[in-house]
């Protein structure tokens, strides 16, 4: 099967958007080569203005266009991501569902 992630761990990773406007990224990958690990965390506030998401983290921010907001999706479009590493701006849209 197709995953659509360049990595297999990328898969395993995931996103949390608090209320607070908090903003945390997990990310894992195989070093060993046998099994997926946490490798680090991207922490960052995250502002919603009109219909555009802001991440702001570091010195750097993103600003996406929503796609669709509600109680239990979030759906955002990037469109100045270099996600292939080839130095060309990829359209990305991401979609998030709410977990309890």
């Amino acid at each position: 099967m197709d995953s659509g992630f360049e990595e297999t761990c990328q898969f395993e990773e995931y996103q949390i958007y608090s209320n607070n406007g908090t903003y945390e990224h997990i990310e894992f990958d195989n070093p060993s080569g046998t099994s997926c690990i946490q490798v680090e965390s991207t922490i960052a506030n995250w502002s919603i203005n009109n219909n555009n998401l802001t991440i702001t983290y570091g010195l750097g921010s993103v600003t996406a266009e929503i796609v669709e907001l509600n109680s239990t999706t979030l759906k955002y479009k990037i469109s100045n991501q270099d996600v292939n590493d080839d130095d060309i701006a990829d359209i990305v849209i991401y979609t998030m569902s709410r977990r309890n």
